[in-house]
């Protein structure tokens, strides 16, 4: 029943903060930048948790995994209905280049930071330090969107870089979630010669069977209300499936998404459900990242500060003097590797969708890491976006 009651409140907050959560205008602008992308709401979780008002003891919390999965579910289905086979098309290959070597660039740099720092520092095997750390480095690689599309909108400022930052920071979450879909299942005990070619094509055609599967529902006959509520039980029974298969629900549903981008109509009522979804859906996670986190040791917190040098290091350089050697026709104003600072809720699922899989201590610890990074890169994000469109202006 207290389980229920839980889902509840959070599933509450989660819709009344996304009537909150991007609309800040009134603030002044420090206090708005310093709470621009919604972090706080990770501090309401906290808030909320064991560690100071104790409305969520540690066993309601433990309940609240269908909650994480459909979470997880939801971000799989919405990067892959993103990615429509005629807008791929458009891209310019070096720009997609860019893109998919700049996050590679960045995950491989904080892997090799991550790996000695987590041998020295946390008590963990020689079979779980490769997933930890591809798990640490698929986070990092992520830049989110949001903090950049809310800037260039409240300041007007119109520009290619936009375009070029957007396309980034879209494409950086396929790159992640691939990285942990395949990542996982090359690190499972059974994975050697052809059983790996089975276990990779396993999430492939189960997402393929499952989205013609959805396709094949009459849901433009249904109100928003009902296709909003077989959407979830939809999410919740595909992430049921990936468990089962132990397959990560964030690639699985990915899968899922691109079969249906391809397949639906634009005008199909489907997309605006799941577009209506997003912001009370942003709130809860970062709700219930709030909820997971456990006060990080010295350990931990020197993981996360090396994790936040390096991840911003290796953007910044690779924008600044790798990317217009791959394309001289790149344009990008100086330090605007800056600008791809914000990690947002993308790199929380990615922490999330391996702690609901690998229940234990490490596990926490590496979520708790991946929460404190997240934090730290949202505050500075804005000041950072605002300081790179002030050098494109000039």
């Amino acid at each position: 029943m207290l389980a229920i009651l839980g889902l509840v409140i959070i599933i509450t907050i989660g819709w009344l903060g996304s009537i909150y959560i991007f609309s800040k205008e009134k603030l002044p602008t420090s206090l708005r930048y310093l709470f621009f992308s919604g972090w706080e709401f990770i501090l309401i979780g906290i808030a909320m948790g064991p560690y100071a008002l104790d409305l969520f003891p540690l066993e309601i919390i433990l309940q609240l995994d269908p909650l994480v999965h459909l979470g997880l579910g939801w971000v799989g289905l919405f990067i892959g209905l993103q990615l429509k086979w005629k807008d791929l098309n458009r891209l310019h290959p070096e720009h997609f280049l860019v893109t998919t070597l700049q996050s590679v660039f960045t995950g491989l740099l904080v892997a090799m930071v991550s790996w000695p720092i987590l041998e020295h520092f946390f008590q963990i095997n020689e079979n779980t330090l490769p997933i930890a750390v591809t798990i640490l480095a698929a986070s990092a690689a992520l830049s989110s969107p949001t903090v950049v599309f809310l800037l260039s909108r409240e300041t007007g400022f119109k520009d290619e870089v936009i375009r070029l930052l957007q396309m980034i920071t879209n494409l950086d979450g396929v790159i992640s979630i691939l990285a942990v879909g395949i990542g996982f299942t090359l690190l499972r005990p059974e994975a050697a010669g052809i059983k790996v070619l089975i276990l990779i094509s396993q999430p492939l055609i189960v997402g393929c069977a499952l989205g013609y599967l959805f396709y094949l529902i009459p849901h433009k006959k249904l109100s928003e209300n009902e296709t909003l509520v077989v959407i979830i039980g939809f999410l919740l029974f595909s992430s049921g499936a990936g468990g089962m298969l132990q397959v990560s629900p964030l690639f699985l549903n990915m899968i899922i998404g691109i079969f249906l981008a391809n397949s639906l109509p634009k005008n199909d009522p489907f997309y605006a459900a799941i577009i209506n979804l997003e912001k009370p859906m942003y709130v809860v996670l970062l709700i219930i990242s709030g909820l997971l986190f456990t006060v990080p040791g010295k350990g931990a917190l020197l993981l996360a500060f090396a994790i936040i040098t390096v991840r911003l290091g290796a953007k910044f350089f690779f924008i600044s003097n790798i990317a217009p050697r791959i394309d001289p026709h790149l344009k990008f104003p100086p330090k605007t590797g800056l600008a791809l600072a914000s990690q947002g809720a993308m790199a929380l699922v990615v922490g999330l969708a391996f702690l609901s899989s690998n229940p234990g201590t490490l596990a926490k610890n590496i979520f708790s890491v991946i929460v404190v990074c997240v934090m730290a890169n949202e505050i500075i994000a804005p000041y950072l976006v605002s300081h790179v469109f002030k050098k494109a202006k000039q």
